[in-house]
């Protein structure tokens, strides 16, 4: 580790500037999946999702053909699903989705929490419409059941 930080701080500002264009580079080689291009099994083994279904989840959802993040980092709307999709689907770092979506872990925690801020900012009343119902089916349940009991 150190002898890193000796060769870092050896750096001259051209020597800089060569390094970061090899890793982007590097980073270019690895563009990250392209869901038109995997199979069901591929999409059913990353996302718990069949391929067409993926579509048809984010049509359902709403979720925008293009997600723009607060830094105006961009991504198509289904690649952004398909990362919210991996997060739920196995518990893995963001350096580990790094290769697989061809995405830095800025960029991908930015996509994710845009995505599932999305999510949470349009559909949160289904959800809140859902505990209403059960709390209420569970009162003329006791009712019901009191009654038939003499309780």
């Amino acid at each position: 580790m150190a002898e890193n930080l000796k060769v870092l701080a050896a750096l001259e500002d051209s020597d800089e500037l060569l390094l970061l264009s090899l890793c982007k580079e590097e980073k270019d080689n690895f563009p990250g999946i392209k869901v038109e291009k995997l199979t069901n099994e591929q999409c059913r083994s990353f996302f718990r999702f069949d391929k067409d279904d993926i579509e048809i989840l984010r049509r359902a959802l709403r979720i925008p053909q293009k997600v723009v993040c607060s830094n105006r980092t961009t991504a198509r709307g289904i690649d952004g699903l398909c990362m919210v999709l991996r997060r739920l689907a196995y518990p893995s770092r963001l350096e580990d989705l790094e290769y697989l979506f061809g995405r830095s872990k800025t960029e991908l925690s930015l996509i994710i929490n845009e995505v599932l801020d999305y999510i949470h900012d349009n559909h949160c009343h289904l959800l809140s419409d859902f505990n209403m119902s059960v709390k209420s089916v569970k009162n003329v349940l006791q009712v019901r059941f009191s009654v038939v009991t003499g309780l």
